[in-house]
C-alpha cells in the first residue's frame, strides 16, 4: 500500500470464504487500536464480531449502513454479505 507504514499494512487479515451460496468475510485486527476498512459492496452485510468489549459474551451483530467497517482492537468479525 503506497503511502502507509508497515505496521498499518499487518493490521487486519481478510480472508473470504463461501459457506454453501453465502459469501462471508473474515477479519481479524492485529492490533490494540481501531481498524477502519472500506470495501466496495458490503453496505447492508451482517458482521459478527468479538473484541474487548464483549470479552467473554456471545458475539455482537451489527447490520453495515456504509461501505466501511470499524473494529477495535484486537477484534474479530465475519462480514455475511448480502445476496
Amino acid at each position: 500500500m503506497p503511502g502507509g507504514s508497515s505496521d498499518d499494512k499487518l493490521a487486519t487479515h481478510p480472508a473470504d470464504f463461501w459457506a454453501g451460496n453465502i459469501k462471508k468475510i473474515l477479519f481479524v485486527n492485529m492490533r490494540n487500536r481501531l481498524a477502519e476498512i472500506s470495501i466496495s459492496g458490503i453496505k447492508g452485510a451482517r458482521v459478527d464480531y468479538v473484541d474487548q468489549v464483549t470479552a467473554f459474551g456471545p458475539p455482537a451483530t451489527q447490520i453495515l449502513s456504509l461501505d466501511h467497517l470499524r473494529l477495535e482492537g484486537f477484534a474479530v468479525a465475519i462480514a455475511t454479505l448480502p445476496q
